[in-house]
């Protein structure tokens, strides 16, 4: 059997992970055909959808198990798209108040119908993640997922720099997002994402980047604690403290 070794979590993929027959919340077959089938179709709405999907199967579990947002603590889910992550944030941590950011009205309106389907009562706002509509030092927990790989260099300082205003003293900031990638096959499935979302805007997630922005912001501490081989390219879990 081939497999993948990741650098940092030592975490083997097997084919079966790559061809979408595996497990253990990883983009696979399913989502992959559905995101491209979205993509020739040219149905933004479904794309978005797809998007989501993608991003669902991407680390986003364990992200949330890892924010360990305190009782009672205020979560702010930053690009949150359809709301699914930010459903599970609400299911895992009931006492929170969890908030969901995103500039598209279309997919916040989805967002908030899978909410009351849920029966979960989220905040969700639509706002330039530039301008988060906050208060200085009201946030405990900032989490996003597979968002700042969209943003080109000056956005994802502009951005970071909002989250670093919004959280509070030891306040965290969690990301799953596309890094640097663990081996050859996976930058050359990366090279799909870049024709996607553009190279301006990726090339800084493909050479290991992301963690000097997020210290350049503010961090006392940025950690990359996990890492995922997908069907796209390498995940990287990072964790960074105010």
């Amino acid at each position: 059997m081939l497999s993948l070794s990741a650098d940092i979590s030592k975490q083997d993929v097997d084919l079966a992970v790559i061809n979408g027959e595996g497990h253990g919340g990883v983009p696979c077959g399913a989502e992959l055909a559905d995101f491209s089938g979205a993509l020739a179709s040219r149905d933004e709405a479904a794309l978005a959808t797809a998007r989501n999907a993608l991003a669902n199967a991407a680390g986003s579990e364990v992200l949330v198990d890892a924010a360990a947002v305190p009782a009672g603590g205020t979560v702010l889910d930053l690009g949150c798209g359809t709301g699914t992550m930010t459903r599970w944030i609400k299911q895992q941590y009931p006492d929170a108040r969890v908030i969901g950011l995103d500039a598209d009205p279309h997919i916040l309106e989805i967002a908030r119908e899978k909410a009351i389907r849920a029966g979960v009562e989220i905040e969700f706002l639509e706002a330039n993640a530039a301008d988060i509509p906050l208060q200085e030092n009201s946030v405990q927990r900032v989490v996003s997922s597979l968002f700042f790989h969209h943003l080109p260099p000056d956005s994802k300082a502009q951005v970071l720099a909002e989250v670093f205003r919004v959280l509070e003293a030891n306040g965290e900031l969690h990301i799953s997002d596309w890094g640097k990638p663990s081996n050859g096959l996976m930058r050359a499935m990366f090279f799909f994402v870049q024709l996607l979302d553009g190279f301006a805007c990726t090339r800084d997630n493909v050479a290991g980047r992301l963690p000097g922005f997020v210290e350049a912001a503010g961090a006392r501490q940025v950690h990359n604690y996990d890492c995922y081989d997908t069907v796209l390219g390498t995940l990287r879990l990072l964790r960074a403290t105010k």
